[in-house]
């Protein structure tokens, strides 16, 4: 029986190669990522094949594409360079540091990731977090193959290599901003609501609206926060995350108008399945649940405005035994509490 050892010891500087191609599944690519020429990079393939007897990749034109032996291997691969590269970082540090790649969902990177970042900074400064721009669709081939470490968003994706947590739901409101007709018109039903132009997201994709019901586009944007900026300005009518809206401290002001059968969202965390103790990953995720669960009532800042109208002056008559107290306080300022939020869940593995 070959010692395992040895065995690897056989294969071992052609599995970085493996990986790369096995990811980009393109050999010009893998060969510019890895810095070797093209036919350099093909003889490592096919080195590797030869050792392990079994072919891994299927030619299809110019690309190459895993077969079923090749998926196995690339998992396994995956999590034994984890592990590796892990235990490299730990003999050679004594606190957290390094970058930490995080990729955010618009507003939600503003209301949860940068107060977690900034605690989790004030205790392991030695940590450089990037919070990177991208397209939620290149989440998942981005967090396998180790590009990003956590990625915050209202969309979960099953994968057996990646763990999903719930951090918060939430309602979905319509809010119209200072300049809409409807900011200070008393009442407003639904037919008024529909009468009127909506920021829209683009073409083929959703921001939650009901199918069912037919409303009015006038501008499509690909970022919620240009439709939360255009709409507080009074540009259009726009369905904003209650958490997000209420939050705002831009110029303009909201007010949320009154719509039934709007949709409840969710937003989640997803990183790769922890294989140990991932410290980073750990940190910035227990600082984000953290923040999650701040969100109460009576700690979400609020800019959301109601249409004025006129007030009945109501006569109130001061109770005797309190004259005397209220007296003593005359020119001292008294503040008030108003209450608004969301609603939070625990966080629960899906």
């Amino acid at each position: 029986m070959i010692d395992p050892l040895l065995r690897l010891s056989l294969v071992w500087t052609w599995i970085p190669a493996f990986r790369v191609v096995a990811e980009l599944q393109h050999l010009p690519s893998a060969a510019e990522r890895l810095h070797v020429s093209p036919s350099a990079l093909s003889r490592s393939i096919q080195l590797l094949q030869n050792r392990l007897g079994v072919r891994l990749f299927e030619r299809r034109g110019r690309n190459l594409r895993l077969n079923d032996q090749g998926e196995l291997l690339l998992a396994e691969v995956r999590r034994a360079m984890r592990l590796l590269d892990d235990g490299m970082a730990r003999a050679q540090r004594t606190e957290l540091s390094g970058k930490l790649r995080v990729m955010g969902s618009g507003p939600f990177a503003s209301l949860l990731l940068l107060p977690a970042i900034a605690e989790l900074r004030r205790r392991s400064p030695g940590l450089v977090p990037e919070v990177l721009p991208g397209a939620p669709n290149l989440a998942v081939p981005q967090l396998l193959a180790g590009a990003l470490d956590l990625v915050i968003g209202i969309s979960a994706t099953p994968h057996p290599e990646l763990e999903t947590l719930a951090l918060l739901d939430f309602d979905y409101g319509v809010y119209c901003g200072e300049g809409h007709p409807l900011h200070r018109q008393r009442k407003v039903s639904p037919a008024d609501l529909l009468a009127h132009d909506f920021a829209g997201p683009p073409e083929g994709e959703s921001d939650g609206w009901p199918p069912q019901v037919h409303r009015r586009v006038g501008v499509r944007l690909g970022q919620l926060r240009l439709g939360l900026e255009l709409c507080a300005i009074g540009g259009c009518l726009a369905l904003l995350p209650v958490p997000i809206a209420e939050s705002y401290l831009g110029p303009g002001s909201l007010r949320r108008l009154p719509f039934p059968g709007l949709p409840k969202g969710k937003l989640f965390a997803t990183r790769r399945r922890p294989l140990k103790d991932q410290d980073k990953v750990d940190g910035l995720l227990q600082e984000v649940l953290r923040v999650a669960k701040g969100l109460t009532p009576e700690r979400v800042p609020s800019r959301t405005q109601v249409p004025p109208g006129p007030r009945r002056p109501v006569p109130r008559e001061t109770p005797p035994e309190r004259t005397k107290a209220k007296a003593s306080v005359a020119g001292k300022s008294r503040g008030r509490i108003r209450s608004r939020g969301t609603t939070i869940i625990k966080p629960e593995k899906l």
